[in-house]
């Protein structure tokens, strides 16, 4: 869906986080779209492991992250801070098992 989106007349490449072409499927936090020569990090809200959606596993990190037993570094850290307030809390953590529960249906 993120790639119908994009409106430019430029050629442009997304890699997943391993550095491998993405052609179809899922484009997860870490992503790189490079269009001109010009790298950008894609962060999807929520999505704390790279695969491109938001689902148990994530959950679970930011769980443990809440706890102290884990770390979110870099862009992870990022997409944690679903409401943008600079910090992963309780809220972000509640806002993201809502959405896994589907209690709501957007970050």
């Amino acid at each position: 869906e993120f790639k119908n989106n994009i409106l430019i007349n430029n050629v442009y490449t997304i890699k997943n986080s391993s550095g491998e072409l993405v052609s179809d499927g899922l484009i997860g936090t870490g992503s790189t779209l490079v269009v001109n020569d010009i790298e950008y990090t894609l962060i999807v809200k929520g999505d704390l492991n790279g695969d491109g959606s938001v689902d148990l596993a994530d959950l679970a990190k930011i769980y443990n992250y809440y706890l102290g037993k884990t770390k979110l570094n870099g862009y992870y850290y990022y997409a944690a801070d679903v409401n943008k307030d600079t910090s992963v809390d309780l809220a972000d953590l509640a806002k993201i098992y809502n959405f896994y529960r589907k209690k709501i249906n957007k970050i």
